[in-house]
C-alpha cells in the first residue's frame, strides 16, 4: 500500500492546523465598531469600517464554531478579564483539538512509512487521546494569564483605593472620588475602570453600582469590596476614610505576602537542579580515583 499521500495529506492539515493555531494568538487591528459598542451608545448608527482581508472570514468561522459549541463551558470571568471574545477562545480550543488530532497522526505515518508497520488502533487511539488532550490547553493558558492579571488588578486596586480615600478627606463627593481618582491613575486597570464610570455616567447608574457589577464579571472580589464601601457613604452618607485606608492596607499587606511566596516558590524550584549539578561535579571529580580503585 502507498502511503505516501496519506503522509502529504496528513503533514498538509498537521500544518493548517498549526496555521490556525498561530493565527489565534497573533495581535490582531483592533475593530472600531465593537470598541464603540462597549460604550452602550444606541445613537451610534455609522457603519463600521472596511475590515482587512480575511477578517470578515475568520469572523464568521468564529460566530460559526461558537454556534455549533453552544453547550462548551467557557471561563467567562477570564474572558472579559482579558478582554477576549468567546467565540475567539472556542476557535483557538477547536485549532488545538485539530492540532492534536493531526500530529501524531502525522509522526506515526511517517514511522509506519520508514519502520515496521502499526496496527490501525494505535494511531487512531493516540490521535483521539492528543485531541482531547490539547483541547484544554487554550484554558490552561487563559487562566495563568487571567491569574496574573488578577494580580496585577488587585494591586491596581490598593493603589485606587488609597486616592479614592485621598480624594475623600479633601471633602469629595462619593462620585467625584471614584472619578477624580480613576483619571489619576495610570496603566490597564485604571483605564478599565475610568471606561466603566464613564459608561454609567452616561446611563445615569450610580457608580459604585457600576463598579459592583464590573467586579462581578471579571470576578474582581476587591473591587466589589471597594464599591459597597463607597455605597455607605453614597446612600447613607456614612465616613468611609478609616475603613477605605484599612482596606488598602490590608490589599498592600496581601500583595506582600503573595510576592513574597511567588518569591519563595520560586527560589525552591532552584534547589533541585543546584543539587543536581553539585553531584554531578562531586562524580567528575570522584570518578578518576574511584575508576582506579575499582579497576
Amino acid at each position: 500500500m502507498n502511503l505516501l499521500p496519506v503522509a502529504a495529506v496528513g503533514g498538509a492539515a498537521c500544518g493548517l492546523g498549526a496555521l490556525v493555531a498561530v493565527r489565534e494568538f497573533l495581535p490582531e487591528r483592533p475593530d472600531l465598531a465593537r470598541a464603540l459598542a462597549r460604550l452602550d451608545e444606541p445613537t451610534f448608527s455609522a457603519p463600521p469600517p472596511a475590515a482587512p482581508l480575511g477578517t470578515a472570514s475568520m469572523d464568521q468561522l468564529q460566530r460559526w464554531l461558537a454556534g455549533r459549541m453552544a453547550g462548551v463551558p467557557v471561563p467567562s470571568a477570564d474572558l472579559r478579564l482579558l478582554c477576549r471574545s468567546v467565540e475567539a477562545h472556542l476557535t483557538s480550543k477547536v485549532a488545538f483539538a485539530l492540532l492534536g488530532l493531526l500530529l501524531p497522526a502525522a509522526v506515526l505515518t511517517v514511522l509506519t512509512l520508514f519502520g515496521p508497520g502499526l496496527p490501525l488502533a494505535v494511531p487512531v487511539v493516540v490521535s483521539l487521546a492528543s485531541a482531547a488532550a490539547f483541547f484544554f490547553v487554550p484554558d490552561l493558558v487563559l487562566r495563568g494569564r487571567a491569574d496574573d492579571a488578577r494580580a496585577e488588578f488587585r494591586q491596581a486596586v490598593g493603589a485606587y483605593l488609597e486616592l479614592v480615600a485621598l480624594e475623600r478627606a479633601a471633602d469629595g463627593g462619593p462620585a467625584d472620588s471614584l472619578e477624580r481618582a480613576a483619571v489619576v491613575g495610570r496603566g490597564w486597570a485604571f483605564t478599565r475602570i475610568s471606561d466603566t464610570l464613564a459608561r454609567a455616567r452616561l446611563v445615569g447608574v450610580p457608580p459604585w453600582r457600576a463598579l459592583a457589577d464590573f467586579a462581578e464579571e471579571i470576578g474582581a472580589d476587591d473591587l466589589r469590596d471597594l464599591a459597597d464601601i463607597v455605597a455607605l457613604a453614597g446612600e447613607d452618607g456614612a465616613a468611609i476614610y478609616d475603613t477605605l485606608a484599612a482596606k488598602a492596607a490590608s490589599l498592600r499587606a496581601r500583595s506582600l505576602a503573595e510576592a513574597e511566596a511567588t518569591s519563595n516558590a520560586a527560589s525552591e524550584k532552584l534547589t533541585l537542579p543546584a543539587v543536581g549539578l553539585g553531584l554531578a561535579f562531586l562524580l567528575l571529580v570522584c570518578y578518576p580515583a574511584l575508576a582506579r580503585v575499582l579497576i
